[in-house]
């Protein structure tokens, strides 16, 4: 499936590739797609996440320059490890708190 993005900001929703913001369904592969979007071309860009609750088991890796992981006030991570089943909430992603 091929994506394309804002042209003027290099911005990507993560809604793009199936993050769903219930609180319930994991959205950490669809999250990591859309990183692995700018990483495999060798591009700079911001992942975008919207308002919402997205549930994320597991570890995101950004490993290309420039990749920003940044959400609209109201965008909350749910980390969730599947070991213990507890929950830590990320807010406050309207700054990109995750650059590389």
């Amino acid at each position: 499936m091929a994506y394309s993005t804002n042209n003027s900001t290099n911005t990507i929703s993560v809604t793009n590739f199936g993050a769903v913001a219930n609180g319930i369904q994991n959205t950490r592969g669809a999250i990591q797609q859309a990183i692995d979007f700018f990483q495999s071309k060798g591009l700079a860009g911001t992942v975008y996440v919207p308002r919402g609750n997205y549930l994320c088991s597991g570890q995101l890796v950004i490993t290309g320059n420039n990749i920003t992981l940044q959400g609209e006030p109201g965008a909350n991570l749910q980390a969730f490890d599947e070991n213990d089943f507890r929950k830590t909430t990320v807010t406050g992603m309207n700054t990109g708190v995750l650059v590389s």
